[in-house]
């Protein structure tokens, strides 16, 4: 059983603004680090997994602020394998994630965005291995401050930015959590009710590049389930959000880009997704759409 299952459909990178400056190398990827374990879900010596903590924490946080009939209970009736192996559904993440450091440092990117760097052994593992060449964006607290297995209030994203691009002094960053929905007490899909115990955020990069702002949005949208009409109109409303900020808050940048995990498509049976509109209807273009370059 996925408890929590989040979807790779769309990458979308924007520009706007901003071509004072030599184009600029953006790598995007969801790194479906979706694990407490280097492989297999199974707890020893060297990788402990207080299952009974970890399902109880959930429990606990749901019953108290997201109860749900039917779903809240389950959570409390998972056995021992359905918590490591539903929480835990990736595999082989160390050796992922390897292999995602190496790719990074092999192609000199100038910006990084990474979705589902859920744990902080695995930022730790991705922050020491570019810390030579790249500035980490810091892990956002959550509750592994205190219990190092849970998921709880996380949100998984990390940026990476190029020491060639700005100084440290002139590189800030902020975060906002995007909205959540207010479905829980309906829902009948457990992968979408343990949507409530992460916490979606935009991570928010400034840096100044030859005395231009440069402003870098890191995504990841809510996912559907089964259907992708799932959450849809949520994904809508938090693409708004991002928009109503870069409007408000990003005037001051002379060139904004959003790299991120959309969990949707840009376009299905001939139609335009109106999660892809809502961004392209504020101003960005698809730096992946070889027409929009």
């Amino acid at each position: 059983m996925k408890i929590l299952l989040f979807l790779v459909l769309a990458t979308f990178a924007s520009v706007k603004g901003f071509k004072e400056v030599r184009p600029l190398k953006v790598f995007n990827l969801n790194t479906w680090a979706l694990s407490n374990f280097d492989n297999y879900p199974i707890p020893s010596v060297e990788e402990p997994y207080n299952v009974s903590l970890v399902r109880n924490r959930y429990y606990e946080f749901l019953s108290e602020n997201y109860p749900n009939p039917w779903l809240t209970p389950a959570i409390l009736g998972l056995n021992d394998t359905e918590v490591l192996f539903g929480f835990n559904p990736a595999l082989a993440t160390k050796e992922r994630v390897d292999s995602v450091c190496s790719h990074i440092l092999a192609n000199n990117f100038d910006v990084v965005f990474l979705q589902e760097v859920w744990f902080k052994k695995f930022y730790d593992l991705l922050k020491d291995c570019t810390q030579e060449f790249y500035y980490a964006s810091e892990f956002l607290s959550c509750d592994q401050d205190s219990i190092p297995e849970s998921l709880l209030n996380c949100s998984g994203v990390m940026t990476l930015v190029s020491k060639e691009l700005p100084s440290r002094k002139k590189q800030k960053t902020k975060n906002f959590a995007l909205d959540q929905g207010d479905d829980f007490a309906s829902l009948v899909d457990l992968d979408l009710y343990s949507e409530y115990l992460i916490k979606r955020k935009a991570l928010i990069t400034e840096v100044k590049v030859k005395g231009l702002k440069l402003g870098l949005i890191n995504l990841h949208l809510s996912p559907y389930s089964t259907d992708p009409d799932q959450n849809r109109l949520l994904r809508m409303e938090q693409a708004t959000q991002v928009c109503n900020f870069v409007q408000s808050k990003g005037k001051k940048w002379s060139l904004t880009i959003i790299g991120m995990d959309m969990n949707d498509f840009p376009s299905q049976n001939g139609t335009m997704n109106p999660v892809y509109e809502t961004f392209k209807g504020c101003g960005f273009v698809d730096a992946y759409n070889p027409m929009e370059k």
